[in-house]
């Protein structure tokens, strides 16, 4: 079987893509951006089920990513919420807090992105293992592949959308443990802002 590589430029296209793949479903492994994966889950599975916020009662954000768009969006999130507790030392992060943005120390020396995303996870972990009913959000790749493996989870059952490009789901299926993953790179600068004001 030969490899096809194509170039999208619409969502038309990644719809077209994902089509082709659903057609042949064992024929292709897909490797590509969001968009497409979002393509591939609208062909196989239809649309995305609206995801009723109530049943959560906090929210724990931990930010691996390093792009310039999570930047600006925990900079809009810390100017709308000034009071939010900001934590980017995995000690200070205890169960008891009622709501945490964890974030790379951006003052201190500069540090791996494999070491970062392992001390996301790290303090991300302590309230999921906690089994309290709050939600959790994750962004960047490495961070979410450190606290899977922190977790002993090897997949996320996943069960909605938050909003466009936003996926809640479950790691090992385990309904304790409501995670929200997210590319770091993607959505608008007011979208962390929208996620925890849902919350209210």
């Amino acid at each position: 079987m030969a490899d096809s590589v194509a170039d999208a430029e619409t969502d038309a296209d990644l719809d077209d893509l994902a089509g082709g793949v659903g057609d042949e479903p064992g024929k292709w492994l897909a490797v590509g951006a969001a968009g497409l994966s979002r393509a591939l889950a609208q062909v196989m599975f239809g649309a995305a089920v609206p995801l009723d916020h109530a049943p959560f009662v906090g929210l724990w954000m931990a930010v691996g990513s390093r792009s310039e768009r999570a930047r600006q969006q925990v900079a809009a999130l810390r100017r709308a919420v000034p009071e939010l507790p900001v934590m980017t030392d995995i000690d200070e992060a205890t169960v008891e807090s009622p709501c945490l943005l964890l974030m790379p120390d951006t003052e201190a020396p500069p540090r791996g992105a494999n070491e970062v995303a392992a001390a996301l996870a790290d303090a991300l972990a302590l309230g999921m293992l906690a089994a309290r009913q709050r939600l959790y959000l994750v962004t960047g790749g490495d961070c979410a592949s450190a606290l899977m493996k922190r977790l002993d989870a090897c997949y996320i059952d996943v069960a909605g959308e938050w909003e466009p490009g936003m996926v809640l789901g479950y790691p090992q299926g385990n309904r304790k443990w409501p995670l929200l993953t997210k590319a770091g790179g993607f959505g608008d600068e007011a979208l962390l802002v929208r996620l925890l004001r849902s919350l209210d």
